[in-house]
C-alpha cells in the first residue's frame, strides 16, 4: 500500500485540529482556477502529472482530485469559495504520517502532499506559492 493511501486511511476517521496562524502563500504567480490549471502548472514546472481520479475524504469538506506527480500521490481539494478554503487550510487532520505532510493554498484550491521529493515540492511551490505553516 502506498504511503499516501496509508496516510489517507489513517486520517479518514481523524478529527481536525486548528493550527492557528494564517496561511502563507496566498499571493502566487499562477492563480489556480481549476484542477486543470493545477495540472498544467505542475507540468510547466517540469514534473509528470497523471489524474488518478476523484475522491471524497471525511477530513476536508471539499471535492478532491487525486494526482500522481512524478510517481508521488497527492490530492487537490476544490472548495466552493476562497473563504471556505482559507478556513479549512488552518485545520490539519490528526494522523501518524508516513512522511512529512505538506499543504498549499491558492484561491479555492488546497493541495495536500505527503512526501519529501524535492521536484514535487518545488513544482507545488511554483503553482501554489509558499507552503502553508503547520
Amino acid at each position: 500500500m502506498s504511503q499516501f493511501r496509508w496516510a489517507v486511511l489513517v486520517v479518514s476517521g481523524a478529527m481536525l485540529v486548528g493550527c492557528g496562524d494564517s496561511p502563507q502563500g496566498l499571493d502566487v504567480a499562477l492563480q489556480v482556477g481549476s484542477v486543470g490549471s493545477v495540472v498544467e502548472g505542475l507540468e510547466a514546472a517540469g514534473v509528470n502529472v497523471d489524474v488518478v481520479g476523484h475522491v471524497s475524504q471525511s477530513f476536508y469538506p471539499a471535492d478532491a482530485t487525486q494526482l500522481r506527480v512524478d510517481g508521488e500521490e497527492m490530492m487537490v481539494f476544490e472548495y466552493e469559495s476562497e473563504a471556505q478554503a482559507l478556513a479549512n487550510s488552518t485545520s490539519r487532520p490528526l494522523a501518524l504520517w508516513t512522511s512529512t505532510p505538506h499543504f498549499y493554498l491558492s484561491g479555492r484550491f488546497m493541495a495536500f502532499y505527503v512526501g519529501t521529493t524535492g521536484r514535487v515540492l518545488e513544482a507545488l511551490e511554483e503553482v501554489f506559492g509558499e507552503e502553508l505553516e503547520s
